[in-house]
């Protein structure tokens, strides 16, 4: 059990293609959940003199936009999955776990461009506290893809594999907070705002690759679920 969940978990992060692409991409959104719990008082105390109270009231976007995330996985790839699992002239594959994380995903990204060029302390409140619920939304799909589509890759051994990008997931959220506040006010906090959505706009691009190539991944690896 120790191997299993240390060991092995560490091996098929460095080793498998899969593991570490997703690790990453739901390392970098657990990251952006940290960072912005200090950029959301940079935003709305220092730039608009908004006391703690009031400037904590924008996180209500973040809790509408996981909303959101949550009735449109249940109503979009829930459902999706449902119909090709039901279908008899078709056979699911992990694969099919990632038409929500294409269309969802991208969210993350544009939320992130939305509160980066609308955080200047002379515009309106609105257009960052409306960034901050594409921002929630992208993140659930990010969440929901990655274990729902690392759990079918691996059957027995998809413990090992999440717990692999649990460890990379929550060692960059542990030290994100020791240099957040530092990174929005060196960099600025638009610029920083701007580095965060062009990665994630490169990340976001892992589940069309996974779509498309996932499968030879996965039948080159010994760990993987044969389909």
């Amino acid at each position: 059990m120790l191997k299993a969940s240390s060991v092995k978990a560490i091996h098929m992060l460095v080793t498998e293609p899969v593991v570490f692409a997703f690790g990453l991409w739901i390392a970098f959104c657990w990251a952006v959940v940290f960072l912005f719990l200090s950029v959301i008082p940079i935003t709305f105390e220092e730039k608009r003199g908004w006391s703690e109270g009031v400037a904590g009231l924008p996180y209500i976007s973040l809790c509408i936009g996981t909303t959101l995330g949550w009735l449109a996985h249940l109503f979009f790839q829930m459902r999706k999955f449902e119909k090709i699992h039901q279908d008899p002239e078709r056979k699911p594959v992990p694969e099919d776990r990632l038409y929500g994380a294409m269309f969802g995903a991208v969210f993350l990204p544009i939320g992130l461009f939305i509160y980066s060029f609308t955080q200047y302390g002379y515009l309106s409140w609105v257009g960052p506290t409306i960034g901050l619920a594409p921002i929630a939304f992208g993140i659930y799909f990010v969440f929901e893809s990655t274990y729902s589509y690392t759990a079918d890759c691996y059957g027995t051994s998809a413990s090992s594999a999440i717990a692999g990008q649990g460890l990379m997931r929550n060692t960059l959220g542990a030290v994100t907070p020791l240099f957040a506040s530092q990174f929005f006010h060196n960099v600025g906090s638009q610029y920083a705002g701007l580095i965060l959505a062009l990665f994630g706009t490169f990340l976001s691009l892992i589940p069309f690759v996974m779509y498309k190539y996932g499968y030879r991944l996965r039948e080159r690896s010994k760990l993987a679920k044969e389909y």
